[in-house]
This record gives structure tokens, C-alpha cells and sequence, in this order.
């Protein structure tokens, strides 16, 4: 991987990996990749945010990310996630992205998750 940071995602936030930035769910800046909130990753154009491939892989398969994460519907639950599991990401601009949790900060409500700290970096060969 290279680029490698963590980056602290809050709830309620759109991320663009590509510019890694943050914008708010309620008006996601162009080129978002996609929105946290609760705990969970939404994801494809109905929520806002890029449509492009996103799914869970086992960290063995991290090498051949773009060709075996499971691909998974519009939302990715981050609670369904097996501890030896990460998050193959194609960014709005086709780059491919790991993303592994780092720490989760409970809720304001203290009920689920609210802010998520990824470790991201960009994959060399993802296929």
C-alpha cells in the first residue's frame, strides 16, 4: 500500500478517499465515496454518494483486493465485519483503497457507533 494514514471518519460524514476529505450527509461534496452513519457505510448514487465497487475482504486476500472482496449492497454493516476483515474500496476517480478499522467511538446516544478511524492506503496492484 502507499499513502498510508488513518483518518478519523465522523458520524454523519461523507468521505472522498481520492482528496480525502470529509464533507456533511446532508450535502456530500462531489466525488464522495461514501457516508458513515450509525455504524454503517452507505454507499451508491440513492444514498449520494459514488456508485462504484465497495466490499468486505478477508485481510489474506488483501494482494487481489479489486477481484475478492464480497461485493455488498448499498449498505455495509461495520458491527458484520469479522476481526480479521477489511474494506476493499474503487474511488470515484478508479484508484483502489484499503480501509481498516482502526478504533470506533460509541454514539452520542451511546447506542452503536458514531466516529470510525480507517487506516487508508492506496493499493499498487489490486487485481
Amino acid at each position: 500500500m502507499t499513502d498510508i494514514e488513518n483518518i478519523k471518519v465522523g458520524d454523519r460524514n461523507a468521505l472522498d478517499l481520492d482528496r480525502r476529505s470529509l464533507s456533511d450527509e446532508d450535502s456530500p461534496a462531489s466525488g464522495s465515496d461514501f457516508l458513515l452513519n450509525f455504524g454503517r457505510i452507505y454507499h451508491g448514487e440513492d444514498n449520494g454518494v459514488s456508485d462504484k465497487s465497495m466490499g468486505v475482504i478477508d485481510d489474506s486476500m488483501v494482494p487481489r483486493c479489486a477481484t475478492r472482496s464480497q461485493k455488498n449492497a448499498d449498505i455495509l454493516f461495520l458491527d458484520e465485519m469479522g476481526e480479521n476483515q477489511s474494506i476493499c474500496v474503487e474511488t470515484s476517480e478508479g484508484r483502489w483503497v484499503l480501509m481498516q478499522i482502526v478504533a470506533a467511538d460509541a454514539s452520542r446516544s451511546d447506542l452503536g457507533v458514531g466516529a470510525v478511524t480507517f487506516r487508508v492506503g492506496y493499493l499498487k496492484n489490486p487485481s
